[in-house]
């Protein structure tokens, strides 16, 4: 009897721990983060032992006093059905506290989803605002409660594997107002550029007008493209051209209710053809449309602005397909996104190239905003074979060839921002070889010039918008 009893302790025990090993885990990567104070930086949530789940609900909270929350990127729903920005509260939204998101999902089926080890479900990016530290944690008190279940309605157990991070320095805070910010570029003489317009604290804005300015004799202005679909309202009728070197703005919410955009929402790219040499700048002021901004209370807010600098290099535009990297500044432990934009893109039939950077100076982390003149363009396009190279293989699903205007953004390249010196992103033929071919499946020169990541400190003052420096070829 005894025997038996020990053989059924031991066989309970057996089972107990199985089901321990095999639930679900969550994990906040990387595990712990060094940020400096204004700098931003981007977790991922992966997932282990994640076998023929249906659904999945969870919070995490932070200190809001030390990080704030900036955007959510890398959703997966190409692995997970359903999975989309309507599965998360956001922090701030309605009711929601600062310091707590929640993700809620369900197979569209209620369908089982088995994924393999440290796949990535989401990522999410916070800025240093105050020195300190702070978890990133699952957090089982609070009323939505942790739940991951399989089809049948079952609970499989949870696991979570938190992060920490410590904000240091004074830095440079981020913006405590409206602010819009167009980017510093280098370009060609003869080239266009398009200068995306960003935003932060965006919040409960009800109305907007402004004016931006530029030199008719360096640039001349070719049109506004890419308005964002989260403003209602806004387009081409929105931005208005009343006389060469000067372009006015005004938006007002078709809902009267104050609309809230994510930081580093593009709102719009400005376009402009290239016609001087040195350095010109586009910057935002009051003529000949005065500047005010609204929010739903019907206040005033402060308006701030950074002005792009263009820095024009001589020479003609590249007579052959070309790709460029922008150059950028931003500070160490920071995320920067570097565009990818093309020239003489006409009638390409396919492409294949590869991109080179310094894995001990950068983390890749990621593609996103792929164009949609590109069909079949997308994630899969993208490969991180290993650390230091990324490949790039696109074809024309129609087998017609594809032409695309000058200074289009085909994707944007994601990167953690590690050292703090400088370094360059690079075009190659390693490990996948460049090859571009046309309509007449005839093979073209490839050109291209690769992105200089200047490490150093910047960031807007508050209420700032700021209008950013592009480079294209």
């Amino acid at each position: 009897m005894n025997g038996l009893l020990k053989h059924l302790f031991t066989a309970v025990l057996c089972l107990l721990f199985t089901q321990l090993i095999a639930q679900p885990t969550f994990s906040i990567t990387p595990a712990t983060n060094a940020v400096n104070q204004g700098s931003t930086f981007t977790v991922d949530f992966r997932v282990s032992n994640f076998t023929n789940v249906a659904s999945v609900q969870f919070p995490v909270t932070w200190n809001s006093s030390i990080i704030t929350y900036q955007s959510i990127s890398n959703i997966n729903n190409s692995a997970v059905p359903g999975l989309s920005m309507n599965s998360f509260g956001l922090p701030g939204s309605g009711n929601a506290p600062n310091n707590q998101l929640v993700i809620s999902w369900n197979h569209p089926d209620f369908a089982g989803v088995t994924l393999p080890n440290q796949t990535i479900l989401f990522s999410i990016t916070f800025q240093g605002t105050a020195s300190g530290s702070t978890a990133i944690e699952f957090n089982e008190n609070l009323p939505q409660v942790i739940e991951v279940l399989n089809p049948n309605g079952t609970s499989l157990g949870f696991a979570g594997n938190d992060a920490a991070v410590t904000v240091t320095g004074t830095g440079n805070p981020p913006p405590t107002g409206f602010t819009l910010t167009l980017p510093d570029v280098s370009t060609m003489q003869g080239s266009t550029v398009c200068l995306p317009m960003t935003v932060s604290n965006f919040s409960s804005i009800l109305g907007m007008q402004f004016s931006v300015n530029y030199n008719a004799t360096a640039l001349t202005y070719t049109g506004a493209q890419n308005f964002t679909p989260l403003l209602g309202g806004f387009s081409t009728g929105s931005v208005g051209n009343p006389s060469p070197g000067n372009l006015t703005f005004t938006w007002n919410d078709p809902n009267a209710s104050g609309v809230t955009l994510p930081n580093g929402t593009v709102l719009v790219e400005l376009c402009f053809t290239v016609a001087g040499t040195g350095s010109t700048m586009v910057s935002f002021s009051g003529t000949p449309t005065p500047i005010e901004v609204i929010n739903g209370n019907e206040m005033e807010v402060p308006f701030g602005s950074e002005s792009s600098t263009i820095t024009i290099g001589g020479g003609a535009t590249p007579t052959g397909f070309t790709l460029t990297l922008a150059d950028v500044t931003t500070p160490q432990g920071s995320t920067v996104c570097l565009p990818m934009t093309v020239s003489n893109f006409n009638n390409i039939l396919g492409m294949q190239f590869s991109v080179n950077y310094n894995a001990t100076a950068l983390t890749y982390t990621g593609a996103q905003n792929f164009t949609p003149l590109l069909g079949g363009f997308s994630n899969g396009s993208v490969g991180n074979p290993s650390a230091g190279n990324l490949t790039f293989t696109w074809n024309d699903p129609n087998a017609t060839g594809v032409t695309l205007p000058n200074g289009t953004v085909l994707v944007e390249l994601c990167f953690m921002v590690n050292t703090s010196t400088n370094t360059t992103v690079t075009f190659s033929a390693t490990p996948t070889p460049i090859e571009i071919i046309n309509g007449n499946e005839m093979e073209v020169p490839f050109n291209s010039e690769s992105g200089t990541i200047t490490v150093g400190t910047v960031g807007p003052p508050a209420l700032t918008l700021t209008l950013a420096d592009v480079q294209s070829m």
